[in-house]
């Protein structure tokens, strides 16, 4: 049986003319909730819909915050301080309500802040065992706009209504009457990492539904949708409807009043197992910044890697995949800098292997070590940081293979040419 939260977002859902199957049911997990089948579900089967309406979009934003704010004098908010801002009037009007402020029925399904785990929520502890990789870097930059956009959004806040800008924190904190302790609180950062770890690209909402993004996709929040995890390489798909008689319906009518998304899931779950989404190829350093979880030998995992004086980043998965760019990079900037009959082709590539080492085994010695990790950091956190580091060090140490080889193949060139090289270790 649901817990009444979850059964306040179904009938939200059929009100709004959606659908949850009555098959599924919510469980506690953790410090979350999962989706439990509730009897054999067959494959094929439709989980979840959510009209367009339900939708939390940029546009939604705007015209229900016009009712609180002068959303046509704001100029250079981003698709995330709108929605952001959006949901923390939920917060801030809480008492009362008002009709505008349409998704509490989802919202109050949401886990709270103290339960977020993506970087931006780690103690400074278990941030500081990250030290090092590109996650910590990414999450320093991160903190550093998020904030800035917080400020911007509570001084317009602030303009209109004090009370409501006061309200808008990025902390709130909360004295407990019967002891010492402090609560937090955090109303933009938690808005903001609900849409980090639950948004889905605007472009399933088109026609031919598909979860890549392009400089147009914006951020958008699919009520019910976003509620099954994430299993990489789990068979969905994706189906928008539109009613029947719409221009767009001429090869997807349906018995809907509006246009909807629904998740359609091709496996079988049977009765008490979980039912899961695929968000898509996600390495782990997207998975740990964006949505608090990791994947064990994550396939997927990447790292980036920069040339000095080039703005270009390459990404570099496991089993080299992606080097061969990098390298062939590399070598036409060697070339570049030489005269054609400075040096023999062979000798190039022997510098650019040593180079590309070089630059490696730096990656590597920053990668934080084991000794960080211990003692100071919750389960679910080490999880993501073992997760992390073990892959960026498989790829950094494939990287290390794939500079042998091409060292290999130099010395092969150049005994071609009468040339006999000595590599030293």
């Amino acid at each position: 049986m649901d817990q009444p939260a979850f059964s306040a977002l179904r009938k939200w859902l059929n009100a709004g003319g959606g659908l949850l199957h009555e098959g599924v049911c919510f469980q506690p997990l953790g410090a979350g909730n999962t989706v439990i089948a509730a009897e054999d579900i067959p494959a094929d089967t439709t989980i979840v819909s959510c009209p367009f309406s339900l939708v939390i979009t940029e546009e939604l934003a705007k015209r229900n915050l016009s009712k609180f704010i002068s959303t046509n004098e704001i100029v250079g908010w981003t698709e995330r301080q709108w929605i952001s801002t959006y949901i923390c009037f939920h917060w801030i009007l809480s008492n009362s309500r008002p009709p505008e402020l349409e998704h509490y029925p989802y919202l109050d399904t949401l886990p709270p802040s103290d339960s977020l785990r993506t970087p931006l929520h780690f103690t400074e502890k278990e941030l500081e065992a990250f030290k090092g990789s590109n996650v910590y870097q990414a999450t320093i930059d991160r903190r550093r706009e998020w904030n800035e956009e917080w400020r911007r959004c509570q001084s317009v806040v602030i303009h209109r209504n004090r009370d409501w800008g006061s309200a808008l924190t990025w902390f709130v904190h909360f004295h407990l009457s019967y002891g010492h302790s402090l609560l937090h609180r955090k109303r933009y950062l938690t808005a903001a990492t609900y849409i980090s770890s639950r948004a889905f690209p605007s472009s399933l909402l088109s026609p031919s539904p598909t979860l890549k993004t392009t400089v147009e996709t914006q951020p958008v929040l699919l009520p019910g949708v976003d509620s099954l995890n994430h299993k990489r390489a789990q068979p969905v798909s994706w189906s928008v409807m539109f009613p029947a008689g719409s221009e767009e319906a001429a090869s997807k009518a349906s018995t809907f009043q509006q246009p909807t998304i629904s998740l359609i899931l091709h496996t079988k779950t049977t009765s008490g197992n979980e039912l899961f989404n695929n968000y898509g190829p996600k390495p782990n350093a997207e998975l740990v910044l964006g949505y608090g979880f990791s994947l064990p030998d994550n396939p997927d995992d990447t790292i980036l890697l920069k040339m000095g004086g080039i703005d270009k980043r390459w990404e570099i998965g496991r089993q080299e995949r992606g080097a061969d760019a990098f390298w062939d990079e590399l070598l036409q900037i060697m070339k570049e800098d030489r005269s054609e009959d400075e040096q023999e082709a062979y000798e190039v590539q022997l510098d650019a292997a040593d180079m590309l080492a070089s630059m490696v085994q730096i990656l590597l010695n920053k990668l934080p070590s084991e000794s960080k990790a211990k003692g100071i950091l919750r389960p679910e956190v080490t999880r993501m940081w073992h997760d992390y580091i073990q892959g960026q060090t498989a790829i950094l140490s494939s990287l290390l293979d794939f500079c042998k080889k091409k060292e290999v193949e130099a010395v092969k060139l150049a005994r071609s040419l009468g040339v006999e090289l000595v590599i030293e270790d």
